[in-house]
């Protein structure tokens, strides 16, 4: 059984998704062109995450050498994803409340899929249900 998450852990997940989140629609009300979203919301991530976790980097911890390159590869094709992103939210064919709300709700279930799959946990009867609920909003939202 899952420990119950704390107020105050609910409330950083809040704001750490609200993070994540507000650049995508400032981007598509700014009439910018995509790859000037991206870029810039790709710099600022950069800046805004690298420079912190520079100065906090504990450079005697022992460190895997593949994790290295993994963890900067999956950067890497998290970039690609940022990039395509912007596209797809500016593009007046798409209804952009109705998409960022998918991509939001399809990064929520394959993080916890990917999170099984990677740490040979089985889901949870809440998460399955969960995950179903989540399937059920996006085809709503699609419909």
């Amino acid at each position: 059984m899952n420990p119950i998450m704390s107020l105050n852990a609910v409330l950083w997940a809040f704001g750490i998704a609200s993070m994540f989140t507000l650049w995508a629609p400032v981007g598509k009300i700014s009439g910018l062109p995509s790859a000037w979203i991206a870029l810039l919301a790709l710099t600022g991530s950069m800046i805004g995450g690298g420079v912190p976790a520079l100065w906090n980097i504990n450079t005697s911890a022992a460190v895997d050498p593949k994790f290295i390159l993994l963890l900067f590869l999956l950067g890497a094709v998290n970039g690609i994803g940022m990039y395509f992103y912007p596209i797809k939210v500016t593009d007046p064919a798409i209804p952009a409340a109705a998409f960022m709300t998918i991509v939001i709700v399809a990064m929520v279930i394959m993080t916890a899929l990917f999170t099984c799959l990677l740490t040979w946990q089985l889901p949870s009867l809440r998460l399955v249900i969960g995950i179903g609920v989540m399937i059920a909003g996006i085809v709503i939202a699609i419909a």
